[in-house]
């Protein structure tokens, strides 16, 4: 009976005790939150191990006094715990429903001091503890005033403090994406959305936004929130999906190509097979002749397959060195003379002997043959492809120079629509030159990975019917 007495006061969580007459006491969950682990060595021990030594007296002479059921006495004690806490004791006598005297109850609370002290430690650990989390936590007013922001908040924005952000909608990228979903975030009273800020140092960062709202007396307050910064994801995702594309770009590329390419092949060696008693020795020469360029042609896509495959798996390595550029240049102009001649295209190089460059001299050699090769393909009978180069000043950093090599021709030019995705598997397919030639639809696709893997950039610049010029740089 005692003890379900006590329970009652249980409920209001208040730091309650109580002891019999013989001093053994008993005590709430609240009492316990005063003492936490060596609450449980206390319970059923008398009542004066709660207290310091020095109060013993003084709380036996006040329970002397408790003799009336309405009298109270109160006292300022410390208690017997680790931190000797400071508390107000009130105490007062226990009766039975039939008046008889079964012992005294007490309740314990924090003086001013120590409720203090219990309050900033508290919120010191609290708002140690949002600092900690590794997603922002705010708190927003509904028209967009910053309350309440955590330290992973601030890192997020690249801001010193919560009031450098005067207002929050003006951090999204999108100025009116805040105020389209106000209405549905009140109604709904919670949301999860994704979108991009913009950082004190502008930089674009993706984020994904979940709250709640905040009501007071049925009326929208504030919203509370969590903040992630998911812009390593969303690159992630990006990635993946252009290497998705990609992959299946690469194989419709290779199936239309080698399509292409054996197709010719067998269509030569059948006509050979079917006429061969009724040809000349003439035509057997043409057809011997279509066949080594179809077998060139295969084996420079294979060739372009390989080099575009190790790229991709990191198998060819960045090897810089000093290089002749001229020199190399004039090799690769020389092979593809004989081509050039063929539709009476005036192919030469404009550089200065004994120009050197810091290069990878395999990556560099690939990027030249494949953009001469494609000048000397678009180019119409009579015309002419340049190679020239000159130094120009790094506009990111202005202490460097770069070299900007340029491949100009006369040839058929590029649609608009179509030189966005020339250096992308996107849209890239190959197409016949002037001549009729073949292309392998991946040397653009090369050149670029290469210019990059030097720090450089290629581009090109062209109108239909007046030529293009494809130009890169090298730092």
């Amino acid at each position: 009976m005692f003890l379900s007495r006590l329970k009652i006061q249980d409920k209001f969580e208040k730091a309650i005790f109580a002891f019999d007459r013989k001093g053994t006491l008993f005590f709430t969950s609240g009492f316990q939150r005063l003492f936490a682990n060596s609450a449980n060595d206390l319970m059923y021990k008398n009542y004066l191990n709660i207290f310091a030594a020095e109060y013993t007296n003084t709380i036996k002479k006040e329970l002397k006094k408790l003799t009336d059921k309405n009298k109270t006495t109160h006292l300022t004690i410390k208690l017997n715990n680790d931190s000797k806490t400071k508390c107000i004791l009130t105490l007062s006598i226990l009766f039975y429903e039939t008046g008889k005297h079964i012992g005294y109850i007490g309740e314990l609370e924090l003086d001013k001091d120590e409720q203090k002290k219990c309050i900033e430690k508290a919120e010191s650990s609290y708002k140690e503890f949002l600092d900690n989390i590794p997603i922002g936590i705010y708190r927003t007013t509904i028209d967009g005033k910053l309350i309440f922001a955590n330290k992973q908040l601030l890192k997020i924005f690249n801001y010193a403090n919560k009031y450098d952000i005067k207002d929050v909608a003006e951090t999204f990228v999108d100025k009116d994406y805040r105020k389209q979903k106000l209405k549905q975030w009140i109604e709904q009273g919670e949301y999860s959305d994704e979108f991009q800020i913009k950082t004190s140092d502008n930089r674009i960062v993706y984020v994904r936004d979940a709250g709640h709202l905040v009501t007071e007396n049925g009326k929208p307050m504030y919203f509370d929130g969590a903040l992630e910064d998911i812009t390593e994801k969303k690159v992630l995702e990006k990635k993946l999906k252009e290497s998705n594309t990609s992959k299946n770009k690469f194989f419709s590329i290779l199936s239309h190509d080698l399509k292409g390419a054996f197709g010719q092949f067998i269509g030569a060696t059948d006509l050979i097979l079917d006429e061969i008693n009724n040809f000349d020795k003439e035509q057997i020469e043409n057809i011997i002749q279509l066949l080594n360029e179809q077998a060139n042609r295969s084996y420079k896509l294979l060739e372009n397959l390989l080099d575009w495959s190790k790229s991709q798996e990191g198998i060819l390595k960045f090897q810089p060195e000093p290089i002749n550029l001229s020199a190399l240049i004039k090799e690769i102009v020389e092979y593809y003379n004989q081509a050039a001649k063929k539709k009476s295209i005036n192919l030469y190089s404009e550089l200065k002997d004994s120009l050197i460059v810091y290069a990878d001299k395999y990556m560099l050699s690939t990027v030249l043959r494949n953009l001469i090769s494609n000048a000397v393909k678009f180019t119409p009978k009579g015309g002419s492809v340049v190679i020239s180069a000159c130094e120009l000043i790094d506009t990111e950093n202005y202490r460097n120079k770069v070299l900007e090599i340029s491949v100009k021709d006369t040839g058929v030019g590029i649609e608009k629509e179509r030189i966005e995705h020339l250096f992308n598997m996107e849209g890239n397919y190959s197409t016949k030159g002037t001549g009729g030639e073949i292309g392998t639809g991946l040397g653009l696709i090369l050149c670029k990975e290469f210019v990059e893997k030097h720090g450089g950039k290629i581009w090109v610049e062209s109108e239909t019917g007046k030529g293009s010029t494809f130009k890169f740089t090298i730092p």
